[in-house]
Order: C-alpha cells, then structure tokens, then sequence
C-alpha cells in the first residue's frame, strides 16, 4: 500500500502473487477485512504496467482517492469464483485509463466505486472520468459500475473491450437505495460479450442491490449509453430494474444484438428512455410498461 505518495510506477515483467488461498479460505471467521494485493491511497501520477497480479485476498488493484492513475499492459490471472478478487477497482478517484489488459478473476473484471453507504455520502469523493478500453476479459463477473456509489459517478466510457468468458454478467451498473448520489453519463461502446452464464443478463441495471435502510435522498441513474454491442450465450438479454421513487431516466441503446438466449428483456421503473435497433425486440414496449 503506498499513502499519498505521487510519481508512482510499477513496470516489468514479473509476478506479484498475493497467496490469497488461505484468506479465502478463512474469510467467514476473521473479525477484520481481508488484504487488497496493491493499494495506492490518496496518490497522484500512477502507473502499472507489464506485471502480472494473481491470487490477492481480496480486491487485486485498488487505486482509492487518487488522481491521473494509469494501468495498462498487465495480466490479472485469479481462479474463477475466488471470493471477491475483482480485477481493477478505481474508487472515488479521477482521471483514470484501464488499457490492454488481460484480466481473469473471481469477481468483477472493474468495478467502478465511490462509497459505501452513510460513510460514503458524508464524505462524498466521487469517481469521475475512467476509461476502460481495449481490454480482454475471460472468467469473472462482469465490467461494473458499482455498487458502493455514494461518492457519485460521473463520466465512465467503455468501449473496445472484448469479454470472452465464462462471465457472470456483461455490463452492469448496481447501486442500492442507502447509497444515495447521482450516477450520470456513463458510456458502453463497440463491446462484445461471448459467454454470459446462462441464468445471467448481459446487460444488468440494478438499484436494489442491498437492503440497507434507504438515503434521503435516494439514488439517481440517469444518461446511460449502449451503443454498438454484441452479445451471445448468455441466460436473458437485459435487465433494468430502478426504483418506483427514483425512476432510471435516459436509458439509451442503440444498434445492439444479443444471440443464443434463454429470455428477453426486464424492466421496473425506467423513463424517458429509448432503444433503436436492439435485437430481441420488445426492450421499447418493456421501458413504455415500466
């Protein structure tokens, strides 16, 4: 863990292995968190690059209140379903570019956060302006914005990335009433997702993803783009479920096929929202009965 430090680089070709097999296997007796395998807090002018990260006890790379991080060129090599060793998790930090990568683990591929809950609303440090492309995606959970989001999310573009799977999900954004904040003007692009578990949706919206007791005021999710994506065995299309007092609004997709599914589209609370040329039909008439 590095502690507001600036000017920071890991480059090379070696291996940073966490050993993250006896956390995992202790998680549910120990009284305190699990070790994240690298952690820059409140650091300026990061990069990491080349290495390969594997086996942390919990979260792999986790640049947290940090500025202008760039992670490119590296391998994240976890088992599939490792408890809770996500890839690449920017949280509450700005400026941030994830590229060429090539990422294996057992939870989210990225997950983009700011906060969790109360703590995170009074200190309210968002995350704002990550770009996540031209990655390679194999076992894991999904590319997500999510869910400790009461800091605020603005400005996410993926795109160009490439999920070959087994994946959970494909795209997701999950929040919940307690966290609290905006999430606004995220963007998917140009991305294709192979193989989605079959009882899971490629594309995944979620503002029920726990049942902590609600903020006032609750979250909003609004101007959320998909755009030129193509989607194959996965177990339903998509899935939008928003909350009845604080509705998704501008839901955008455009130009998106999604082949060899079980089932089509679901939606709850979604308005003033759109889809042109999105395969399975019906994603329209699903936002208009929401």
């Amino acid at each position: 863990m590095s502690y507001h430090s600036s000017n920071i680089v890991i480059r090379g070709e070696g291996t940073i292995d966490g050993q993250g097999d006896y956390w995992w296997k202790i998680k549910e007796d120990i009284p305190y968190g699990r070790p994240r395998l690298i952690e820059f807090m409140y650091g300026n002018n990061i990069e990491v690059t080349g290495v390969t990260l594997k086996n942390p006890g919990f979260w792999t790379l986790h640049p947290i209140y940090c500025k202008d991080v760039w992670i490119h060129g590296i391998t994240v090599d976890n088992p599939f379903k490792s408890p809770n060793t996500d890839g690449i998790d920017p949280d509450s930090s700005w400026n941030v570019m994830i590229e060429n990568n090539d990422i294996s683990c057992g939870d989210d591929y990225i997950a983009i956060k700011s906060g969790l809950d109360e703590a995170g609303l009074k200190f309210n440090m968002s995350v704002s302006n990550i770009t996540v492309r031209n990655n390679i995606f194999r076992s894991g959970d999904g590319i997500s914005i999510g869910s400790e989001t009461s800091g605020g999310v603005f400005g996410v573009y993926v795109y160009n990335n490439t999920v070959v799977g087994p994946a959970t999900h494909g795209l997701q954004i999950k929040t919940a009433p307690a966290r609290g904040n905006i999430i606004d003007g995220i963007h998917f692009w140009d991305n294709i997702i192979e193989n989605a578990e079959d009882k899971s949706p490629f594309i995944y919206v979620n503002m029920f993803y726990d049942n902590s007791p609600p903020a006032n005021p609750l979250p909003i999710l609004r101007n959320v783009f998909f755009e030129n994506i193509r989607a194959k065995k996965v177990g339903y299309a998509g899935e939008f479920l928003c909350l009845s007092d604080s509705p998704c609004t501008g839901i955008h997709l455009s130009n998106i096929t999604v082949t060899d599914y079980k089932d089509t589209w679901k939606c709850q609370s979604v308005k003033n929202s759109d889809a042109n040329l999105v395969q399975p039909d019906g994603l329209q008439k699903c936002f208009d009965s929401s």
